[in-house]
């Protein structure tokens, strides 16, 4: 059973996620919800929890840790601690932003 404490919304931003502790290991993948702590992402591969990220979301960068990665189908459904976000300026950007404005919101009035 899942303990959800924060709302999620609903969202499919295309996604690249790098493992810094191994740079060469980078893969694509979809953003499931975001919540206002974090991202939830389908990925190809299991990363491990603790495991320090960089996550690519068209010309925005965010910074964060794997929290969870469980099994999916052939996918992992993997929870990432957002720590850091480095904006973008282009349209897809901007929408990234105004999401995570509005999660931010919602949450915060709940």
């Amino acid at each position: 059973m899942h303990r959800r404490f924060e709302e999620r919304c609903a969202n499919e931003f295309d996604i690249v996620v790098t493992d810094l502790s191994c740079e060469s290991r980078f893969v694509a993948g979809q953003v499931c919800d975001i919540s206002k702590s974090g991202i939830c992402a389908t990925l190809p591969v299991d990363l491990a929890p603790g495991s320090a990220v960089r996550l690519e979301i068209a010309d925005s960068t965010l910074f964060g840790h794997v929290v969870y990665s469980n099994p999916d189908g052939a996918r992992f459904r993997v929870g990432i601690e957002v720590v850091r976000v480095l904006w973008g300026g282009t349209d897809h950007s901007r929408l990234l932003q105004s999401t995570l404005d509005r999660v931010m919101k919602e949450t915060s009035a709940s």
